[in-house]
């Protein structure tokens, strides 16, 4: 059992005080210690206020550095994102501003003494809400040598062009590989000084066509370029390989992804020898594989009979090398599964488990280390609790780090329950239910379909929605809809042209489940969702007229024609091919699955919410609706925050939208 240590505790809290006070003190903060005392004053959930349950963490994504002296972090403003640096003593050494509007994706140490950042221009709070500028920034931990070495910044020929990390030679802490791809050009990869930035051509995709739309190269655990792979216009995916970087390229497989399923390649093995990846070919779940490119055979290791599988793998820091550790699932609760033989993946796979001893009922992350492993970052986090980053030092044990809410109460949460329901033609379905604490019956109840829809999921962990829903008396049921990510190729892919139609039935079923459990109470029902969520919530009252009482549409589509011609990606052919082939062509046929055109059907109450600069969902369709209500002398409710994008961000915003959804489920459903 790992041993707890605390003293490093209030040094720890104190530096993230620190930075708050001296970030954000320019910044229309809530007064967090206000928030606290409320918080810590409440005896039952309804009595947290919203702003307990929509205040952001200021401190995000942390990271130790390889010598373990020094700590970055990212901070989230309401208008710009930052990065800091500190001490093993809890000094701030350096803040990072990065512009307007625009916040660190991703850092990495690349060395003992410097970062690099991807960055991302944020378009709201919803899902998928940032874009990559497709920049990288690199800097000293002091601030010093501090550039951008790739991206619109640096160069015409980066603009627009994705780049991605191939490998970090670890064994070059002067130079990584670096993939670069930009529409209608072959994906090149390029080893790149992080210090000058200076980029030399390394190799690209062989055999490009130049109506493919992407594609990228794989290197082996020494840094050798050795596998490459491209999607064609038609949705075939080519790979090839060769044995070394002097060998010529040769075609090992190909197959159509979207009818057949595909082999995702991740990662050589610690000898080179084979090709650690998964699979949906057969149309099943995400399979585990080792492919043996030489004989061009692969070996099933796992696949879970319900749920896609995520390669897990233990990092040996002092040899560079990453070893098969197991793989991860979610079936309702995560699983950590133990396959690999290797003495490295067998320590870590102790380590984690006595981790998860140390923390009952808690999902537990290892996020990095130091070189020599003897600090280690690691994230703890459940469905009731935001999370929190510890330290564990191998000579002292384990300390708490940076609490990302410090007024959180998780004894006040509600567990989210899994739960599988059939749908009418026999399809089982995967989902949660949040009842609030104390209650399981007759309640009143919101199904809050998620967005995407095809390769999001819903799943277990933290979801300040939800929590909010539940503190106020509702039960809340989130259903894996046929078309979700997450349950393998034909789960997904036969979903496609099902919008409006067997997806709509699938929530439908979910509903009409949880009132014939005894559940929900069958005259108090509602639909709430965001982006497709908030589509298949007016989709939910249209088709259903008689059954829901109320919906909510969160940036959601309404009009599938206008949608088709103004969302941001409809200049991008791929784009443009996946909404043909999972929505749909023919206008007729668009109107009659949008909401926009069938509100003569709904009878239940509805609020519109929406952000006036929505590049991903227009809100066009918001105003579209509103003047088929306006038509029909149908009223509505009504929030367009003009600043806003694909979800809000400013916290004012966030306050006032939960408030105002608060008192309008209070009024049609009663929490």
């Amino acid at each position: 059992m790992l041993k707890k240590t605390w003293s490093s505790t209030l040094g720890v809290l104190l530096v993230a005080l620190f930075i708050s006070e001296t970030l954000i003190a320019s910044e229309q903060w809530l007064n967090e210690s206000e928030l606290i005392k409320k918080a810590q004053q409440a005896t039952a959930p309804k009595e947290l206020p919203v702003e307990y349950f929509f205040t952001k963490s200021k401190l995000e994504r942390i990271r130790i550095s390889p010598t373990g002296d020094y700590f970055a972090a990212t901070i989230e403003t309401e208008d710009r994102g930052k990065m800091v640096t500190f001490t093993k003593a809890m000094k701030v050494i350096q803040i990072f501003d990065f512009g307007k509007d625009i916040y660190p994706q991703s850092i990495r140490w690349l060395n003992d003494q410097r970062i690099m950042v991807f960055t991302a221009k944020k378009l709201g709070s919803v899902y998928q809400g940032r874009l990559p500028t497709n920049d990288i920034f690199v800097a000293n931990y002091d601030g010093r040598k501090k550039q951008y070495i790739f991206g619109g910044k640096t160069d015409d020929a980066s603009k627009f062009a994705s780049p991605s990390v191939i490998s970090y030679l670890d064994d070059d802490p002067e130079h990584i590989l670096l993939s670069q791809y930009k529409i209608g050009a072959v994906p090149t990869a390029f080893k790149v000084n992080v210090y000058t930035g200076k980029k030399r051509k390394v190799s690209v995709v062989p055999e490009w066509d130049a109506k493919s739309s992407g594609g990228g190269l794989v290197a082996d655990q020494q840094g050798e370029l050795r596998l490459a792979y491209q999607y064609t216009e038609d949705s075939m995916v080519e790979i090839f390989y060769r044995q070394s970087e002097s060998d010529k390229w040769q075609k090992i497989d190909e197959f159509d992804e979207y009818k057949d399923g595909s082999f995702y390649p991740e990662k050589f093995s610690a000898d080179n020898q084979y090709i650690y990846g998964t699979s949906t070919k057969g149309g099943g779940t995400k399979a585990v594989l080792k492919y043996h490119p030489e004989t061009r055979t692969s070996e099933k290791i796992y696949q879970h009979p319900v749920v896609d599988s995520t390669i897990e793998y233990a990092i040996d820091k002092e040899n560079n090398k990453e070893y098969l550790m197991g793989v991860s699932t979610m079936d309702g609760l995560p699983e950590l599964h133990l396959l690999g033989d290797a003495p490295e993946a067998r320590s870590a796979y102790k380590l984690l488990q006595q981790m998860k001893a140390t923390f009952p009922g808690m999902e537990v992350e290892f996020v990095n280390s130091s070189r020599n492993s003897e600090l280690q970052l690691w994230y703890v986090h459940s469905d009731t609790d935001a999370g929190t980053y510890y330290l564990y030092d191998k000579a002292q044990g384990l300390s708490l780090l940076i609490d990302r809410h410090s007024w959180k109460r998780p004894d006040l949460m509600a567990p989210m329950k899994p739960v599988s329901i059939t749908a009418r033609d026999g399809l089982v379905m995967h989902g949660y239910l949040t009842l609030p604490k104390g209650k399981s019956k007759n309640l009143p109840l919101i199904v809050n379909p998620h967005g995407g829809p095809h390769g999001p999921r819903d799943r277990w962990g933290y979801n300040p929605e939800v929590q909010f829903l539940a503190s106020r008396g509702y039960a809340v049921l989130q259903v894996n809809y046929r078309g979700s990510g997450g349950y393998g190729h034909d789960f997904q892919y036969d979903a496609y042209g099902q919008w409006g139609r067997q997806m709509q039935d699938d929530l439908t079923d979910a509903t009409l489940w949880a009132v014939n459990e005894g559940i929900a109470d069958k005259k108090r029902l509602c639909m709430y969702g965001a982006s497709y969520g908030g589509y298949a919530s007016l989709m939910g009252v249209v088709r259903e007229p008689e059954l829901y009482q109320c919906a909510i549409g969160y940036v959601g589509v309404y009009d599938l024609i206008y949608q088709r011609e103004n969302w941001d990606g409809r200049k991008n052919p791929a784009s443009q091919r996946y909404f043909a082939r999972a929505v749909g062509t023919d206008d007729n046929q668009l109107k009659q699955i949008s909401a926009a055109y069938q509100a003569d059907k709904i009878k239940a109450d509805v609020f519109i919410v929406h952000g006036g600069k929505d590049f991903r969902v227009p809100w066009g369709n918001a105003r579209i609706l509103k003047d088929a209500f306006e038509k029909l002398d149908k009223p509505y409710e009504w929030m367009l925050a003009p600043k806003e994008g694909h979800g809000f961000r400013k916290e004012e915003n966030n306050y006032e939208l939960y408030s105002r959804m608060e008192q309008f489920l209070l009024k049609h459903i009663g929490g």
